[in-house]
Protein backbone atom coordinates (compact mmCIF):
# COMPACT_ATOMS: atom_id res chain seq x y z
CA UNK A 1 0.00 0.00 0.00
CA UNK A 2 3.02 2.48 0.73
CA UNK A 3 4.50 1.70 -2.40
CA UNK A 4 1.49 2.35 -4.38
CA UNK A 5 1.27 6.08 -2.48
CA UNK A 6 4.49 6.92 -3.31
CA UNK A 7 4.04 5.77 -7.20
CA UNK A 8 1.14 8.27 -6.99
CA UNK A 9 3.28 10.54 -5.26
CA UNK A 10 6.12 10.42 -7.94
CA UNK A 11 3.59 10.88 -10.93
CA UNK A 12 2.05 13.97 -9.39
CA UNK A 13 5.07 15.97 -9.02
CA UNK A 14 5.88 14.42 -12.98
CA UNK A 15 2.59 15.61 -13.82
CA UNK A 16 3.46 19.22 -11.96
CA UNK A 17 6.61 19.58 -13.36
CA UNK A 18 4.86 19.04 -17.22
CA UNK A 19 2.68 21.72 -16.13
CA UNK A 20 5.17 24.16 -15.45
CA UNK A 21 7.18 24.08 -18.47
CA UNK A 22 4.03 24.54 -20.62
CA UNK A 23 2.60 27.24 -18.55
CA UNK A 24 4.45 30.60 -16.53
CA UNK A 25 4.40 29.89 -13.16
CA UNK A 26 1.96 32.63 -12.03
CA UNK A 27 -0.55 30.64 -14.47
CA UNK A 28 0.13 27.44 -13.27
CA UNK A 29 -0.24 28.65 -9.63
CA UNK A 30 -3.83 30.45 -11.06
CA UNK A 31 -4.54 26.96 -12.66
CA UNK A 32 -4.18 24.72 -9.24
CA UNK A 33 -5.72 27.86 -7.02
CA UNK A 34 -8.72 27.37 -9.15
CA UNK A 35 -9.05 24.08 -9.32
CA UNK A 36 -8.56 23.45 -5.98
CA UNK A 37 -11.27 26.01 -4.50
CA UNK A 38 -13.39 24.46 -7.87
CA UNK A 39 -13.64 21.01 -6.13
CA UNK A 40 -13.55 22.20 -2.56
CA UNK A 41 -16.70 22.01 -0.33
CA UNK A 42 -20.16 23.05 -1.94
CA UNK A 43 -20.10 26.54 -2.76
CA UNK A 44 -16.65 27.89 -2.06
CA UNK A 45 -15.88 28.25 -5.59
CA UNK A 46 -18.34 30.30 -6.66
CA UNK A 47 -18.35 32.59 -3.71
CA UNK A 48 -14.66 33.09 -4.21
CA UNK A 49 -15.11 34.11 -7.90
CA UNK A 50 -18.61 35.98 -6.79
CA UNK A 51 -16.73 37.82 -4.40
CA UNK A 52 -13.57 38.57 -6.95
CA UNK A 53 -15.97 40.00 -9.26
CA UNK A 54 -17.69 42.24 -7.22
CA UNK A 55 -15.02 43.71 -5.55
CA UNK A 56 -13.74 44.57 -8.67
CA UNK A 57 -17.17 45.76 -9.64
CA UNK A 58 -16.90 47.86 -7.07
CA UNK A 59 -13.23 48.72 -6.68
CA UNK A 60 -12.67 47.24 -3.65
CA UNK A 61 -10.61 44.45 -2.14
CA UNK A 62 -11.28 41.48 -0.70
CA UNK A 63 -10.14 42.14 2.42
CA UNK A 64 -12.28 45.56 2.82
CA UNK A 65 -15.46 43.15 1.44
CA UNK A 66 -14.69 40.98 4.66
CA UNK A 67 -14.67 43.60 7.28
CA UNK A 68 -17.67 44.55 8.78
CA UNK A 69 -17.39 48.48 7.37
CA UNK A 70 -20.74 49.80 6.39
CA UNK A 71 -21.87 52.49 3.32
CA UNK A 72 -20.54 51.68 0.35
CA UNK A 73 -19.26 47.95 1.24
CA UNK A 74 -21.81 47.14 2.95
CA UNK A 75 -23.93 47.86 -0.02
CA UNK A 76 -21.58 45.60 -1.87
CA UNK A 77 -22.17 42.63 0.35
CA UNK A 78 -26.01 43.11 0.32
CA UNK A 79 -25.89 42.63 -3.59
CA UNK A 80 -23.66 39.82 -3.29
CA UNK A 81 -25.66 38.51 -0.33
CA UNK A 82 -28.56 38.23 -2.65
CA UNK A 83 -26.74 36.66 -6.13
CA UNK A 84 -25.32 34.38 -3.87
CA UNK A 85 -28.83 33.24 -2.04
CA UNK A 86 -31.41 34.12 -4.61
CA UNK A 87 -29.25 33.05 -7.88
CA UNK A 88 -26.86 30.61 -7.08
CA UNK A 89 -28.69 28.79 -4.42
CA UNK A 90 -26.27 28.88 -1.23
CA UNK A 91 -28.13 29.50 1.72
CA UNK A 92 -27.17 31.98 4.44
CA UNK A 93 -25.67 29.78 7.08
CA UNK A 94 -23.09 29.04 4.01
CA UNK A 95 -22.61 32.57 3.26
CA UNK A 96 -22.27 33.50 7.02
CA UNK A 97 -19.50 30.86 7.59
CA UNK A 98 -17.80 32.10 4.09
CA UNK A 99 -17.64 35.48 5.68
CA UNK A 100 -17.21 34.92 9.54
CA UNK A 101 -20.58 36.36 10.27
CA UNK A 102 -23.49 35.75 12.44
CA UNK A 103 -26.21 34.15 9.78
CA UNK A 104 -28.95 36.69 10.90
CA UNK A 105 -26.16 39.18 9.97
CA UNK A 106 -26.72 37.22 6.08
CA UNK A 107 -30.86 36.84 6.59
CA UNK A 108 -31.19 40.68 7.91
CA UNK A 109 -29.26 41.97 4.48
CA UNK A 110 -31.23 40.08 1.94
CA UNK A 111 -34.22 41.52 3.84
CA UNK A 112 -32.78 44.45 2.93
CA UNK A 113 -32.59 44.05 -0.20
CA UNK A 114 -36.06 42.76 -0.83
CA UNK A 115 -37.04 46.13 0.78
CA UNK A 116 -35.50 47.95 -1.87
CA UNK A 117 -37.50 50.76 -3.43
CA UNK A 118 -36.45 51.85 -6.79
CA UNK A 119 -39.48 53.61 -7.59
CA UNK A 120 -38.90 56.13 -5.01
CA UNK A 121 -35.09 55.66 -4.20
CA UNK A 122 -32.24 56.38 -6.98
CA UNK A 123 -29.67 54.45 -4.90
CA UNK A 124 -32.36 51.51 -4.55
CA UNK A 125 -32.37 52.37 -7.90
CA UNK A 126 -28.92 52.04 -8.55
CA UNK A 127 -28.39 49.12 -5.99
CA UNK A 128 -31.06 46.80 -8.08
CA UNK A 129 -29.24 47.42 -11.27
CA UNK A 130 -25.99 47.13 -9.78
CA UNK A 131 -27.31 43.75 -8.73
CA UNK A 132 -28.67 42.40 -12.33
CA UNK A 133 -25.72 43.28 -13.97
CA UNK A 134 -23.35 41.51 -11.68
CA UNK A 135 -25.88 39.15 -11.53
CA UNK A 136 -25.35 38.15 -15.63
CA UNK A 137 -21.53 38.51 -15.34
CA UNK A 138 -21.57 35.98 -12.46
CA UNK A 139 -23.62 33.43 -13.72
CA UNK A 140 -21.86 33.69 -17.51
CA UNK A 141 -18.75 33.21 -15.75
CA UNK A 142 -19.85 29.95 -13.94
CA UNK A 143 -21.73 28.59 -16.82
CA UNK A 144 -18.52 29.16 -18.89
CA UNK A 145 -16.31 27.59 -16.21
CA UNK A 146 -18.76 24.67 -16.06
CA UNK A 147 -18.23 23.73 -19.50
Amino acid sequence: MKMDAEKEVKKLIKNINVGIKKLTLEKFNQVISNAITKYSSKGEFEINESVKIVCKYYSISVETLMTKTRGDVYLAKIVLFKILNHSLNISAQRIAKFFKRYPNSVTHALKKFDKLNPDKRNKDKKLLADYNELNTKIKLLLINENE
